[in-house]
């Protein structure tokens, strides 16, 4: 049992994932490091999850099964981080699974470098093959300052070179695929924000790396995210997800200046925001052409958004050199509210996000 080795508690979250629970559980508990708890939280399921994670904690001690009324992940990951007694945590999510030397590798590293969190890299798993994400392109060590610079910051938005990839913005926001020192960060809880609606992973994650002093990042894909549907990225229609896109937009932005990130020395943290701000338009824009309307209706209610002083205060100041060529195209069309053009790309991005993956 790795003795006088630390304890990993891994914070299961589970709603209705029956179908994935079993390969999720087995490769927690066959880790090849042992000394781990791990802490499932049924958010009333109404499927067979309760049953299965009951057999599995009568069949290894080290399975915590709490059982509540179905209140959403970030109730449910709360739920589990009240439980926590490792001296790290993890999460993970109950249709994804691990490599069986997950715990041990990125504990090793965490005691190796005395690191308050390490990130891992992942494997994003499709029906038929698997692509590996690489968060970064190699391994390193940040402490200090640093942190706040590469890490923190990113969670507000991209700047720089980061706008190279406009599509993977918030590829740091997941909680899962990182081991976390409970001393530090096990009274930080996901805030729960029915105004945003979205983005709680991203507001727990600016707290945790707001007091983040040494970081760790493995280029190395322990963690296997399930993708199993290649259209499940959001395809319904969302009537108030400008709305609560603003307000997101209003918390961080009062994050931004309650922290005086936007003195002259944090400045990058004002930027971040508004090429977040302008990013978001492929979202929102996806979401209006679920909506069903015409092409012509479609176009009208992205000018209105591109119209909006929010928006167009963005647009302003966002700095397109960094960006591919077809994303250059896009952000300038947008610059000038060339909505019909707009929405013409927009189509073009949802056919090849159905058929090419």
């Amino acid at each position: 049992m790795n003795c006088g080795m630390p304890k990993i508690s891994i914070v299961v979250p589970i709603y209705n994932s029956a179908h994935y629970l079993e390969k999720c559980l087995n490769s927690l508990i066959n880790q090849s490091y042992r000394n781990i708890e791990i802490i499932c939280v049924n958010d009333g399921s109404t499927d067979k999850s309760g049953t299965i994670i009951d057999q599995y904690s009568t069949k290894d001690k080290r399975v915590i099964v709490i059982h509540k009324k179905n209140e959403g992940v970030s109730v449910a990951r709360n739920t589990g981080l009240d439980r926590v007694s490792g001296q790290f945590f993890m999460f993970v999510d109950s249709d994804d699974w691990l490599d069986l030397d997950c715990c041990k590798k990125m504990l090793e590293t965490a005691l190796k470098h005395s690191a308050d969190v390490v990130m891992c890299s992942y494997m994003k798993e499709f029906t038929d093959h698997q692509v590996k994400v690489n968060v970064f392109s190699k391994d390193f060590i940040l402490t200090g300052q640093r942190v706040q610079e590469k890490i923190h910051r990113r969670l507000f938005g991209p700047v720089g070179k980061e706008l190279n990839a406009p599509q993977n913005m918030d590829i740091i926001v997941s909680p899962w695929m990182q081991l976390f020192n409970t001393s530090r960060f096990g009274q930080i809880y996901f805030p729960d924000i029915k105004e945003t609606g979205t983005f709680e992973d991203g507001l727990y994650q600016i707290d945790i790396y707001r007091n983040c002093q040494k970081f760790v990042y493995m280029n190395c894909p322990y963690y296997h995210y399930r993708k199993t549907n290649a259209l499940s990225i959001t395809s319904n229609y969302k009537p108030y997800l400008l709305n609560k896109w603003k307000e997101l937009f209003r918390i961080l932005d009062f994050k931004i200046v309650s922290y005086h990130y936007n003195s002259k020395n944090n400045n990058k943290y004002e930027e971040a925001l508004s090429n977040r701000i302008c990013i978001s338009i492929i979202g929102l824009g996806l979401n209006q052409i679920y909506s069903g309307k015409s092409f012509r209706k479609n176009a009208k209610e992205i000018r209105i958004i591109l119209n909006d002083p929010l928006f167009k205060k963005s647009f302003r100041s966002l700095k397109t050199n960094y960006f591919p060529v077809h994303w250059k195209i896009f952000f300038s069309l947008c610059k000038h509210n060339q909505s019909y053009l707009v929405v013409l790309m927009l189509y073009g991005i949802e056919f090849l996000r159905k058929n090419i993956r």
